[in-house]
């Protein structure tokens, strides 16, 4: 694990609820930005996913992994040593449709696995998989192929998955066009409405982060504040008492588990609990910013930035699409530190490489990361690590236990 790079990119249905993702993993830290052998990359998504790190870990207990399949993967007797019912086949795209793949996708099919066709293009020489394909993935970049793809698979009883969403335009088209699956940015990405007020909870919620950001706001200050929000109040101490703590005693007093935090964690957790109150968004979303909130802390020690202030930076990156508007519009009135909203805004700075860096990780971009001075294990840990944490720690915001 140590020598290698995973990336998640989630798969979503028409409700933006998740169902899955796409894994992207690489094996060289020398050159993680290309792939030179793609049975190779296919076997290390595979090994590692399930033997280092953890399926669950990577998509969930009820999601499924897509994970690309190259001619030599699909023809080897060591797809059918994956458990079908959380795996889906993705064939890569320069494979050819070939007596014996077919054969191979026909034995794959009847032993319950899911086949994909990945960034799929309808050519009389392809045509041949989709009997075989339970979904096709389709690039929206261009949308005239799409069109003429989407028309070629009308007899098709295939499900029809997007890729490279970019907006919330392209989502809108794609859906329109009778795609039932989604993956790309368009979730992290604002969708600007002109001329209308943002929702009652999300002024509310803005509000408050406005005055968390505040730094004359003290401790004595931040305790009053937080009581005088009973839902908050409320969560807070849920959270405290869950399991994620393992506290001898149940905490019932606010300031004494306010206290327990610490100023700095405290005004980072208050932010993270208030963001998860908005309830108009998909869940995926809030994932997306404490995964990355988590990453950006764990490396914050390596790159010698105060970890809270980048947790802050790391949950804050979601912000605009949470209340689709421009970072710049919502960060205007908050008395953040100006590294914070030049992160934010711009990228630039310290703490705006750090937040890139755990981006370019979270999509794949192998390329980004040549340049970054954190070493691939230092990476690949922190990814997990925060995976896994998010996942605690989401429960624990739900359950209180």
């Amino acid at each position: 694990m140590s020598d290698a790079f995973v990336g998640r990119q989630p798969i979503f249905n028409r409700n933006l609820e998740t169902i899955g993702a796409e894994l992207l993993y690489r094996n060289s830290a020398e050159n993680f930005a290309h792939i030179t052998d793609a049975t190779a990359a296919s076997r290390t998504t595979v090994v590692t996913a399930f033997t280092e790190i953890g399926i669950d870990k990577l998509v969930g207990r009820n999601g499924v992994a897509y994970i690309n399949f190259a001619e030599d993967m699909l023809l080897s007797p060591n797809a059918e040593a994956l458990p079908p019912s959380k795996v889906v086949i993705e064939v890569l795209e320069h494979v050819p449709a070939t007596p014996e793949v077919l054969e191979a996708l026909r034995k794959l099919k009847a032993a319950g696995y899911t086949i994909a066709l990945d960034d799929f293009i309808y050519t009389e020489s392809r045509a041949p998989l989709i009997e075989y394909a339970d979904v096709v993935k389709i690039e929206v970049m261009d949308k005239v192929v799409m069109r003429q793809t989407v028309a070629a698979l009308a007899p098709y009883e295939v499900t029809l998955l997007a890729e490279k969403v970019e907006d919330q335009k392209d989502m809108r088209l794609c859906a329109d066009l009778g795609f039932e699956l989604f993956q790309g940015y368009f979730l992290c990405r604002p969708e600007v409405v002109q001329g209308e007020k943002l929702p009652a909870n999300r002024v509310a919620t803005l509000e408050l982060l406005s005055k968390l950001s505040d730094p004359t706001v003290d401790f004595d200050q931040l305790v009053e504040l937080v009581s005088a929000d009973v839902s908050l109040t409320y969560r807070l101490l849920r959270y405290l008492n869950s399991a994620h703590f393992s506290l001898r005693q149940p905490l019932t007093d606010i300031r004494q588990a306010m206290g327990l935090l610490g100023y700095n964690k405290l005004r980072a957790w208050v932010s993270l609990i208030a963001l998860s109150s908005v309830d108009d968004k998909p869940e995926e979303l809030i994932r997306i910013g404490i995964v990355r909130a988590r990453m950006c802390e764990l490396l914050s020690s390596t790159a010698d930035i105060d970890g809270p202030t980048a947790f802050t930076v790391g949950l804050f990156s979601v912000l605009d699409a949470l209340f689709d508007r421009e970072m710049e519009e919502l960060l205007g009135p908050l008395p953040l530190d100006p590294a914070i909203k030049d992160a934010l805004i711009t990228r630039e700075g310290p703490l705006g490489e750090l937040l890139a860096c755990a981006e370019q990780y979270e999509a794949g971009d192998w390329s980004g990361l040549l340049e970054s001075e954190f070493e691939p294990v230092d990476l690949v840990g922190a990814f997990v690590s925060a995976n896994s944490w998010t996942e605690e720690t989401r429960r624990a915001l739900k359950s209180g236990g």
